[in-house]
């Protein structure tokens, strides 16, 4: 099985997340690539967001997205990556997000619903989803209890 771990990371916390996924996965004998969303001149406040090339994903299996949210919902260069991928029709799509502030009405649930909103408009067959709040002590072992769920 081939899969790509797939994410978008301002500050490098999604991003951490990503590669420990793939050491996990390699580490499993699992055929896994780390691929980052690429933003030209990436700001927290900009809307107007410019992707870079986009590395296609058709040739993989399973896809697990990971992102941070942003002002209280997904971030929008992860909502712009989903929107211009090609097809997830019958891959196995896993998601998180990351986020800061410790409130349940931060934004946490409704990034991860939009990010998998978005996947299954795209055909995706979701499997795990995890918030990991980046405040929280026990963030570790979630972060842990996800990537070995997968």
């Amino acid at each position: 099985m081939k899969i790509a771990v797939v994410i978008y990371s301002y500050t490098g916390n999604s991003f951490s997340i990503g590669q420990k996924i793939v050491r996990y996965l390699q580490n499993k004998n699992q055929d896994a690539h780390l691929i980052r969303v690429d933003v030209a001149d990436d700001q927290p406040s900009k809307t107007d967001i410019q992707l870079g090339e986009i590395e296609s994903i058709a040739s993989f299996d399973r896809v697990i997205f990971g992102s941070p949210v942003r002002a209280f919902s997904l971030a929008p260069a992860m909502v712009k990556y989903l929107q211009q991928v090609e097809s997830l029709k019958g891959k196995t799509v896993s998601c998180f997000v990351t986020k800061q502030l410790p409130f349940l009405w931060t934004g946490g649930t409704s990034a991860l619903n939009k990010m998998v909103s978005l996947c299954k408009e795209k055909g995706a067959l979701i499997d795990k989803t995890v918030i990991i709040n980046w405040s929280y002590k026990d963030r570790d072992q979630k972060v842990d209890d996800f990537i070995k769920s997968l």
